[in-house]
């Protein structure tokens, strides 16, 4: 019988133990175990749980320890945070959307999409000018409590709201990717993906999108559409990202499910559009549309193609005429979105494991067809990158040993060098050719692109953060690839 520790303190747990008829005395404790049951039948409710063994000491600290060490990570983090925006407030973000969120506070919504009005309420609040509020006005109202801090007071207390929405999607995320690991530990892989530490330092808004995405696939494991929708509009704040992900969900061949989908989605996206009526009045439709199709041309505006990591930033470098480039841009959107399209409606047959890999191609679909896209947009990319490991470490895949010691690049290297996106499908286990290791040695290399922090950030340095959109198209390819072989009687899965 296999036996393990239990807590002599914990005396409600053993007692019930005790009740169940599981658990037996011994010298030193009270320990559980399998009792006699016949062959081939389910343990007892609860074996199952990750328990100590018996005789060996507990591996982690007190959970007080952990959360103390947490708290003083994060508060060592804020700290950094804001020494740095007092010394460098003009080039962060925040500023615009706390400039906005006063406006709205002070009645002048209805000139939220006014250039002239924006800079002069960033020159009296933030001290500067700098780059535009560009979302749609109900946005601000998100804002709109931080106002009452100032501008470095909000900037903290943003920040501190990241960090919980990073938690959050770390708790949601951590039984997929880590089951036998601490939440805390995928929090802090989370703090070394580059997107993610461009977000704290910039005051954006990427990750709440994370967090939106998150709870909406959850949903839709339980089969709550109708939520599902409503979270999804609640994103609409980076409408570019949402609508491809959305028009993707919804070519699933189940009408009553993308019935529910669409209904949610379109009634919370109402909502807000009367929230943003409300707050800029209903002309906001047409004076918002102006200020896009206007704001490439303002000074500091902050878009520049070739720093987007999409289809739009690979096009921007070559030199090509602007019709050559807009038409190659939409070429690639169009196989893009037909290809994920195609794995939705293929998984949403099957369920399960297959529907979470097309949620996840859906997902890198959105970053690559987003005609904006910012470096931080792409922490979103870490739902997709987790589902990916999920997938790999429960199909034909030794987690325990493919992960100790390993970082969050090794992970994702061997898991490329596993799936056969770079190696047509030659495993780790497998002797592989001269000509499968140097593509190996390629997919290794793009995917340290995407995940180590030195060349990202001299990628960002040179003003070619665009090259990181190869890497994405190998996410993209390597989910649809994992979803093709994960479903049954198809050539990827024999």
């Amino acid at each position: 019988m296999e036996a393990y520790r239990v807590r002599r303190s914990n005396a409600s747990r053993r007692n019930r133990l005790r009740a169940a008829g599981n658990a037996e005395f011994r010298g030193d404790g009270w320990v559980r175990g399998e009792r006699c049951r016949p062959t081939g039948t389910r343990p007892y409710p609860g074996a199952h749980q990750p328990l100590y063994a018996y005789g060996t000491m507990r591996p982690n600290l007190p959970k007080v320890a952990r959360n103390l060490l947490l708290l003083l990570a994060l508060a060592a983090l804020l700290g950094l945070l804001s020494r740095r925006f007092a010394a460098a407030q003009n080039g962060t973000d925040f500023p615009e959307f706390y400039a906005a969120a006063k406006m709205v506070g002070e009645g002048a919504g209805r000139q939220l999409y006014d250039p002239a009005a924006q800079d002069r309420f960033e020159i009296r609040y933030a001290g500067r000018t700098g780059t535009y509020f560009n979302h749609p006005p109900f946005e601000a109202l998100l804002y709109w409590p931080l106002t009452r801090w100032p501008v470095e007071g909000a900037y903290l207390v943003w920040s501190l709201l990241n960090a919980g929405f990073l938690a959050l999607v770390a708790r949601l995320l951590a039984p997929e990717v880590f089951p036998n690991r601490d939440w805390r530990v995928l929090l802090v892989l989370f703090f070394l993906f580059v997107p993610v530490l461009l977000n704290f330092l910039q005051g954006q808004d990427s990750l709440l999108l994370l967090l939106l995405l998150s709870l909406a696939l959850a949903a839709l494991q339980r089969e709550k559409e109708f939520a599902a929708g409503c979270l999804l509009a609640c994103g609409l704040f980076k409408f570019h990202l949402v609508v491809p992900l959305v028009i993707v969900l919804l070519a699933r061949p189940t009408a009553r499910r993308e019935k529910r989908l669409a209904t949610g989605f379109l009634c919370a996206g109402t909502l807000l559009i009367a929230i943003s009526a409300a707050v800029s009045g209903w002309g906001f439709f047409s004076a918002y549309a102006r200020f896009l199709l206007r704001l490439g041309s303002l000074p500091l505006a902050g878009i520049h193609p070739e720093e987007m990591a999409n289809l739009r930033g690979l096009a921007s470098l070559f030199s090509l005429a602007a019709p050559a480039r807009y038409a190659l841009i939409l070429a690639g959107s169009l196989i893009v979105l037909s290809v994920a399209i195609l794995g939705q409606r293929q998984a949403s047959q099957e369920g399960g494991a297959t529907a979470e890999l097309a949620f996840a191609n859906a997902v890198s679909a959105g970053v690559l067809v987003g005609y904006h896209l910012s470096p931080h947009d792409l922490s979103v990319l870490l739902l997709p990158m987790a589902l990916l490991l999920h997938s790999w470490r429960r199909t034909n895949m030794n987690w325990s040993g493919a992960t100790n010691g390993k970082t969050t690049s090794g992970i994702v290297t061997s898991g490329i060098m596993r799936s056969g996106i770079m190696t047509s499908g030659i495993t780790t286990s497998r002797r592989t050719t001269g000509a499968s290791r140097w593509l190996a040695g390629l997919g290794v290399a793009l995917a340290a692109v995407l995940f180590l922090p030195p060349f990202q950030l001299w990628l960002l340095a040179e003003h070619r953060y665009a090259l990181v959109a190869v890497p994405v198209l190998l996410l993209f390819a390597a989910t649809y690839r994992e979803l093709r072989r994960a479903l049954p009687g198809t050539p990827a899965n024999r």
